[in-house]
């Protein structure tokens, strides 16, 4: 992932699943490569309005692997 010195971001993984996580510790929008979660599903976010590529100020997405 394009280093974002804005997004902490990791990836959980087991036998059964994959999931990452992206958080925004800033007070500004911050953008980030849509293309790592193309093939996810948004699970769950702090921000009823995400959208891929970009993260709200202060706003947490995780997205899991089919």
């Amino acid at each position: 992932m394009h280093e974002n010195e804005q997004i902490f971001a990791y990836t959980r993984e087991n036998s059964d699943a994959k999931a990452i996580v992206l958080i925004n510790f800033s007070t500004e929008p911050a953008s980030y490569d849509a293309s790592i979660v193309e093939d996810a599903e948004l699970i769950l976010s702090t921000n009823s309005d995400s959208a891929k590529g970009t993260l709200s100020p202060l706003e947490a997405a995780i997205y899991e692997f089919n």
